[in-house]
């Protein structure tokens, strides 16, 4: 997830064989959801 978020675009973009559906799932929503809520953690605590 982090290099997606340095590279731009969604994990259905650069990975389509495991969100072979084309666009944004609930599943990925959810991993972004928690990678961003992770990442907001790290940045407060330096």
């Amino acid at each position: 997830m982090a290099l997606l978020d340095l590279r731009g675009g969604f994990l259905y973009q650069h990975k389509p064989s495991l969100f072979p559906g084309g666009e944004i799932t609930g599943t990925e929503m959810a991993l972004w959801e928690l990678y961003y809520r992770e990442k907001n953690k790290r940045t407060k605590t330096k």
